[in-house]
């Protein structure tokens, strides 16, 4: 391991956590050739090895530090912290602000950045405190309808819909949520409604990535699957289908979003959902969109969102990279019910018959499932790649299905 020394002018630090949807290897590619230091948490080191054998393979001069990032900055002359992570996002923003010495916001989590947006004019979404039952029964009869979330949470991990407290009863049977931990906070939901061709397969959720230059915002779109049996909400295709005016609606508001951190912060990742209302702002999240760089990548000849963001963060212009074709990245879901696997998928057969499908987060023999672990829940990550959007949805379609039809699976004490 070796310290960092800051040069002249170098003052930002790449933070590399443990998400599982992380681009580590372009990350680490990217610090080591830019000569930017790169910083793992204590917790990380200590959780997540692989990362770490990764780091010190790959040639990268780290650090391992403390979650002070505010202190860790200051000893060593930074201004801004980027990060990829979902856990640490919030950290890393809130220790740039503060870096800069600016009177930007520092939401600590999701509920500070919805009642931020709320003051702000920027959404209308009703959002409570949870500390007990009782608080869950009093937002269900104001709401109708909400979604619990972890204040901090992580790929869906624990999202609960209830419609009422029977429902929320029946799914604490099947959780540990401990409600007075304030790790908790309850939204209202919001019924989602497709648009756009293909309303039977494609989006209901639609995400906005905002990469915010010196010339002005820079906007990727990306179209994401409704919840469904075996694919869960996971689904995000390239490019987005979304009308001009639809865009013209969208980017604005995104940009105002971002504009809140006054240029100090180089990306967003804003989530919408279509509602028989309009779009309604499901979700803001202080870094790039986890498998967004993944679907540029296979859709550019040399697209690399995450150069995009570091010449961002040192004061540039993001050079986003044309898209040639259609890609989708999703996760297929076991069926409903299975609690192990018993064989994985054909995998070998799929990427021989289907030269533009390729496959990611393999799950292996015996590995169980929990509904609770959201989108790590997936039986495996297809990313599929094609010249339109009929033959990327065919593709998307014969794919899904000989994962499914090829894996075997035990349900519940049956087996």
């Amino acid at each position: 391991m070796s310290g960092i020394v800051t040069g002249a002018g170098q003052n930002i630090a790449l933070l590399v956590g443990g998400s599982p949807s992380a681009p580590y290897s372009d990350l680490l590619t990217q610090a080591r050739d830019r000569g930017i230091p790169v910083l793992v948490p204590a917790t990380v080191a200590a959780s997540t090895p692989e990362v770490l054998a990764l780091v010190n393979s790959m040639g990268v001069r780290w650090e391992e530090v403390s979650e002070d990032l505010v202190s860790v900055g200051r000893a060593h002359g930074l201004d801004t912290i980027v990060t990829f992570d979902e856990l640490f996002a919030y950290e890393c923003l809130a220790a740039t602000v503060q870096l800069r010495g600016s009177d930007a916001p520092q939401p600590k989590d999701k509920l500070d950045m919805r009642l931020l947006l709320n003051e702000q004019g920027l959404s209308h979404t009703r959002a409570w405190e949870l500390a007990s039952e009782d608080d869950i029964a009093a937002a269900i009869q104001k709401a109708g309808t909400i979604v619990v979330k972890p204040r901090r949470g992580v790929s869906s991990c624990d999202v609960v819909v209830a419609h009422d407290v029977p429902s929320w009863r029946r799914a604490m049977a099947e959780r540990e949520v401990d409600l007075a931990s304030g790790e908790f906070y309850a939204e209202e939901f919001h019924e989602h409604l497709p648009f756009g061709e293909h309303q039977n397969w494609y989006a209901s959720y639609l995400s906005v990535d905002v990469l915010n230059g010196i010339d002005g915002p820079v906007f990727l779109t990306a179209d994401r699957k409704k919840p469904a049996a075996n694919y869960g909400e996971t689904g995000a295709l390239l490019p987005s289908r979304i009308t001009e005016a639809e865009r013209a609606a969208l980017q604005p508001w995104a940009a105002g979003i971002a504009a809140l951190w006054k240029g100090l912060w180089p990306a967003f990742h804003i989530e919408f959902v279509h509602t028989a209302q309009g779009f309604q702002l499901i979700e803001v999240n202080p870094r790039l969109g986890g498998h967004l760089h993944v679907l540029v990548k296979a859709l550019s000849d040399d697209g690399d969102l995450i150069a995009s963001v570091l010449d961002t963060a040192s004061g540039g212009s993001p050079q986003v990279p044309p898209l040639h074709g259609h890609a989708s990245y999703f996760l297929v879901h076991p069926p409903e019910g299975a609690a192990t696997l018993k064989s994985p998928p054909d995998y070998r057969s799929l990427v021989r018959r289907h030269t533009n499908v390729s496959v990611a987060v393999r799950r292996k023999t015996a590995d169980a499932f929990d509904s609770r672990s959201g989108t790590l829940n997936a039986l495996c990550g297809l990313l599929v790649t094609a010249p339109d959007a009929d033959a990327l949805r065919e593709e998307i379609d014969r794919s899904h299905a000989h994962i499914i039809s090829t894996a075997r699976f035990s349900y519940g004490d049956a087996e």
